[in-house]
């Protein structure tokens, strides 16, 4: 990451002449793809340029693709901005980016030095505030090393031994929503067999053993009348 210690917004640039004349063409969708742009720069960026996937500066900026393409397409925008395109993708560079970047630093170091602001406190305090609250959530989120759609599985399975062999088979297996779902519907039925519920689940087999085996796809031998689906949605966006 490339990431400069300033980047810094132009307060009024909603009032320069040529961002004036490109919102009147494209509505304010080109003033947020402009300084998403900036961002994404700042952040990403190498040398001041930027590559980048169409579809994840549409993702980014939340304008449609088309929209996106018009806007980076019009002369006017060519004025700031060298666009090239190869394919779906995008190299991206802002005219003078780290020339501007570096008037307005100084600018903002003077400022701060007649008004008596510690720019280093400043930035301390800027860091801080980009750090999430504290929370009972996210102290349990840096505990736990554990993803949530593994816990749900660990939860389902009755014999909990072995968790982090099982946890290294189920990042091997990576499995998709569905078969997360017929993972746990084989679960519903498979912990009431004989088998497993003999001699308090003696011949459960060790959960990272019954991933490796893909067990869920075993024939259900006995269904049972009291047998029950999950939830549907049950790993839904996970």
């Amino acid at each position: 990451m490339n990431k400069l210690p300033w980047l810094k917004h132009m307060h009024d640039s909603h009032r320069d002449l040529w961002m004036r004349d490109m919102i009147r063409k494209h509505g304010h969708h080109f003033h947020t793809l402009y300084w998403t742009i900036l961002e994404l720069i700042h952040m990403h960026g190498v040398s001041g340029k930027l590559k980048i996937s169409i579809k994840e500066l549409s993702q980014t900026s939340m304008i449609r693709t088309s929209k996106l393409q018009t806007c980076l397409d019009d002369e006017g925008a060519k004025r700031k901005m060298f666009v090239h395109s190869d394919g779906d993708h995008l190299e991206i560079e802002i005219k003078n980016y780290q020339e501007i970047q570096h008037k307005l630093k100084s600018k903002s170091l003077s400022n701060a030095a007649e008004t008596g602001i510690d720019i280093e406190e400043e930035e301390d305090r800027d860091k801080e505030e980009d750090k999430p609250p504290i929370s009972p959530l996210n102290k349990v989120e840096a505990v736990s090393s554990y993803p949530d759609d593994f816990e749900i599985f660990w939860n389902a399975y009755p014999r909990r031994e072995g968790k982090g062999t099982a946890l290294k088979a189920w990042k091997k297996l990576k499995p998709n929503a569905e078969t997360k779902n017929l993972i746990l519907l084989a679960l519903g039925w498979q912990k009431k067999q004989d088998a497993w519920t003999k001699d308090d689940g003696k011949f459960v087999p060790h959960p990272a053993t019954w991933i490796n085996a893909r067990r869920w796809e075993d024939d259900r031998k006995q269904p049972s009348s009291d047998f029950s689906k999950p939830s549907p949605g049950k790993y839904a966006g996970i």
